[in-house]
């Protein structure tokens, strides 16, 4: 929660649509639990959602994602109760929630030695690394964000608060455009767009972004194995991505 709390300030501070922190106690004094009051944030439900509209919103949030990813970091991950961030690579947060998480147990239920050979070496460090740390959210999906239709704007969608953020908050940008692209096709080409509209991906950021978009798909088919979700669909689109990268 140091870590959410971090983010919200952050936004704030950068002028983009945060969730307005009104009240807080991360110290358990008033009770026994860390907490944060935000106001309260009018948004249509994401079911209402056309296609049109999908693309029209991800456009908007890449357009802000850009503008958080503008804001340098000290060092790399989450946010310490105690102050500093977690990591000093941006490689480490990565391995640290995702490859050696315990649903990676599963791995081996999943996939055959060769498939996880080759999976393993797109994943290798040296692939991941960036050297400036940089905010992000660090978890891109739909649920994330909060939006109305703006009466100013030709009641076109706007952002009204941007939440809920991953527990790797400062990293490599293209793991937030991995993780929308892996939550809605149409959500994260929009995203795409508005994030590239003034400034294109280098062929360096691309396959990153690739990349982290296997990593991201290939902790999340372990993950629904292990709690016994549905897992088939995620797992096509792992292999799905698998062949996207053996083509680039």
């Amino acid at each position: 929660m140091h870590n959410e709390a971090y983010f919200y300030e952050e936004l704030r501070a950068q002028g983009l649509p945060d969730p307005e922190l009104i009240g807080s106690d991360l110290s358990r004094q008033l009770v026994p639990y860390m907490y944060l009051i935000t106001r309260y944030i009018k948004s249509v439900p994401i079911d209402e959602l056309r296609e049109t509209d999908l693309r029209q919103f991800g456009f908007r949030v890449g357009h802000d994602l850009r503008w958080l990813h503008a804001v340098d970091a000290e060092q790399f991950g989450f946010r310490l109760p105690t102050g500093g961030w977690s990591h000093t690579d941006s490689y480490g947060p990565l391995r640290d929630q995702f490859l050696q998480s315990k649903y990676m147990e599963k791995r081996h239920e999943l996939f055959s030695p060769t498939e996880l050979k080759c999976i393993e070496a797109l994943l290798m460090p040296k692939h991941l690394m960036v050297p400036r740390p940089v905010m992000i959210h660090g978890d891109v999906r739909l649920r994330n964000f909060l939006y109305q239709k703006s009466h100013a704007l030709n009641r076109e969608l706007e952002i009204s608060a941007i939440i809920d953020p991953g527990l790797i908050i400062s990293g490599d940008p293209m793991w937030d455009l991995a993780t929308a692209m892996n939550d809605d096709p149409t959500f994260g080409e929009g995203v795409l767009a508005g994030y590239t509209q003034e400034r294109m991906l280098t062929e360096q950021q691309y396959e990153r972004f690739h990349r982290l978009r296997l990593l991201a798909q290939y902790w999340l088919v372990c993950w629904e194995m292990s709690t016994k979700v549905f897992y088939t669909q995620a797992l096509t689109k792992c292999f799905d991505l698998l062949e996207e990268l053996s083509r680039l």
